[in-house]
């Protein structure tokens, strides 16, 4: 016997819901990461209903494999396959809910839990469906935080990046839409002042630095951050000027 889903529960797009028209889907545009400050997160509400969903089918209320992704043509081939599903899929929307994800770092978190490769993929497959796989949106807010956080280039923003499996194709969309050129100037210039600034109180004044040496210094710790050398030393020679650190 056929148990039906409870009707205060809406058809979750993560359980293979072909009509979209419960739940609106933003553009990639408008994705946050969970920690962004803005309010009315779209995938706050996809996690409340799968937390629904999920207890339903544990509650015994509603059916394993209901609604299952109709990609597969049907649903799953036991309820403890579909079992097996939801407990992982909730695992990785707690993952989601400290902060956003690349699809790479999902699948490793998943890879050292869930041994069948059918299961593995059908998890990704429901979160994709869902609107919580996206690496483009992902990069965006990577790239927003840690320039607001940290004043990182955009060479050092690639490479962590990169490092979290995400794709050239992505990393060059989200860095041409994030802050011009002009921005990541004021950055490099806000960390040179501020290194500036450190070396003079070390040192007593100008006439105590030597600029190779300050120039070595402070630009190897700026092209750590991912500025470029010509950006670099285009800052920093003002700034030095400005202080009125000569040549030894």
């Amino acid at each position: 016997m056929q148990m039906r889903r409870p009707s205060r529960l809406r058809p979750m797009r993560l359980w293979g819901m072909a009509n979209s028209s419960t739940m609106k889907h933003p553009h990639k545009s408008e994705c946050q990461s969970p920690h962004s400050a803005g309010e009315g997160d779209w995938r706050e509400g996809v996690i409340e209903e799968l937390a629904e969903h999920i207890a339903a089918i544990e509650a015994g209320e509603a059916a394993p494999g209901e609604g299952s992704n109709p990609h597969r043509g049907g649903v799953f081939r036991d309820s403890d396959t579909e079992k097996a599903v939801v407990k992982e899929c909730r695992y990785v929307l707690g993952l989601l809910a400290h902060r956003s994800r690349s699809e790479a770092e999902i699948r490793v978190k998943l890879a050292g839990r869930v041994c069948d490769e059918e299961v593995l993929e059908e998890i990704m497959r429901r979160l994709d469906g869902a609107g919580l796989i996206d690496d483009e949106a992902f990069a965006r807010a990577w790239i927003e935080q840690r320039r607001a956080h940290k004043l990182l280039g955009t060479a050092a923003l690639r490479r962590e990046l990169e490092g979290k499996g995400v794709s050239s194709r992505d990393i060059n969309t989200a860095l041409e839409e994030a802050a011009p050129y002009d921005s990541e100037k004021e950055r490099c210039q806000t960390l040179a002042r501020e290194r500036l600034a450190k070396e003079l109180r070390k040192s007593g004044g100008a006439e105590s630095l030597d600029r190779g040496a300050v120039l070595r210094r402070i630009g190897g710790a700026l092209a750590r951050r991912g500025y470029s050398e010509n950006l670099t030393l285009f800052v920093l020679n003002r700034e030095l000027d400005a202080a009125g650190v000569t040549w030894s």
